[in-house]
């Protein structure tokens, strides 16, 4: 039927902040994937996403200073 599931994190910045860009990620400043605060959330590539959780120690490694 064509329907596609969508992150309730996604709906809520749309419903905040209006359409996200093609190509964009929403980020989450708290780190809680399940949050769906806007006030939490923020436009990012999928790059600024993993330098993001680089940066926060959520990986395997730090990235060094």
């Amino acid at each position: 039927d064509g329907s596609k599931l969508i992150g309730t994190h996604r709906v809520a910045y749309e419903l905040t902040h209006g359409p996200i860009p093609a190509g964009m990620c929403v980020c989450h400043h708290c780190d809680n994937p399940r949050c769906c605060n806007p006030d939490h959330l923020f436009l990012g590539t999928q790059r600024d996403n993993v330098y993001d959780c680089i940066a926060k120690g959520r990986r395997g490694f730090q990235r060094k200073q």
